[in-house]
């Protein structure tokens, strides 16, 4: 028994099946194969299902034994041979019989291959949620550090499939909707990807990463003085300074809570494309602050800060 899953909308319903088969895809819905979505389980149809096949292959006919090299066809060895003449079959495997055995090496078996056919299956349907339209939302995938079994670093990715709904979410829609409901990612997915996002966008002249950990992390922003500032405390000190450095950014995420560290908390958002804005709006927004120029205040000496000037 095939059990069917419906998504009922305007236009028709989405359909993926339950179990027993792998794809909705390898099915055959009131005469044709589902339309594909946006989701590689769910199918689309415009009416909803009568008639479910699914294709069966058909046995091979025609068997026979053709000599591989024409030119050694005699009266003793023709060029095709049906099978059942020559050879005999033993526990799945074909023998040629006594008297042409010694030929064998020259004959190839060959056989006719049938179209598959049709083949009507019982099933049962269920619509599990009715609604006017599905929301079709984009990719959702932010770059992360990930390390192997060997300890190797590489760049992996958060996707969808790291997103966390509520219980009673995921209980209440199928999972073609789940995307459209409040959705999370956890503090520690979170943490990765704002890491990872700011090691790749960082403007090494105005900050630098001090603690760079999965445990923990820091930007530090280097910060330029009006004017040079002796090693000595002196203006005519032969080495200076020419930048100071403050703590502009620190994080660490709940599994770990290192230290005094701010635990970041996990994005969130009312769907899945919301989510992704969120978070795009998130990093934008870090980087102005994480890489805007800034120079010591003329007139605190350096206890405040101010914009930097287009012209210094």
């Amino acid at each position: 028994m095939l059990n069917i899953e419906l998504i009922k909308v305007d236009n028709g319903y989405y359909v993926r099946a339950v179990d027993n088969y792998k794809s909705i895809f390898s099915l055959h819905i009131n005469g044709s194969v589902p339309e594909k979505t946006f989701h590689d389980k769910w199918g689309f149809v415009k009416k909803i299902p009568t008639v479910i096949e699914v294709e069966k292959s058909q046995e091979s006919i025609n068997h026979r034994y053709e000599l591989i090299d024409k030119t050694f066809e005699s009266d003793k060895l023709k060029k095709v041979y049906p099978r059942e003449e020559i050879a005999y079959k033993n526990d799945y495997e074909w023998y040629f019989k006594d008297g042409f055995s010694q030929y064998r090496s020259l004959y190839e078996s060959k056989c006719d291959k049938q179209p598959k056919i049709k083949v009507p299956v019982e099933f049962t349907i269920a619509i599990t949620y009715v609604t006017n339209a599905i929301e079709v939302h984009d990719g959702f995938s932010f770059p992360i550090e990930k390390t192997t079994y060997d300890c190797k670093t590489v760049i992996s990715e958060c996707t969808e499939k790291n997103m966390q709904h509520s219980n009673l979410d995921r209980i209440l829609f199928p999972k073609l909707i789940l995307p459209n409901k409040r959705c999370v990612l956890s503090s520690k997915h979170t943490f990765d990807i704002v890491r990872q996002h700011v090691r790749a966008n960082i403007n090494g002249k105005y900050a630098k990463i001090t603690s760079d950990y999965d445990f923990c992390f820091t930007v530090k922003k280097s910060i330029a003085f009006s004017e040079p500032v002796g090693y000595d405390g002196t203006e005519n000190s032969k080495k200076h300074w020419d930048t100071r450095e403050v703590e502009v950014f620190e994080m660490t995420h709940s599994q770990k809570s290192y230290q005094g560290y701010t635990v970041i908390k996990g994005f969130e958002g009312k769907s899945q494309t919301n989510l992704k804005n969120n978070i795009n709006k998130y990093l934008k927004e870090l980087m102005i602050v994480i890489n805007k120029p800034l120079v010591n205040c003329k007139h605190c000496d350096g206890t405040g800060v101010a914009p930097r000037e287009s012209n210094v």
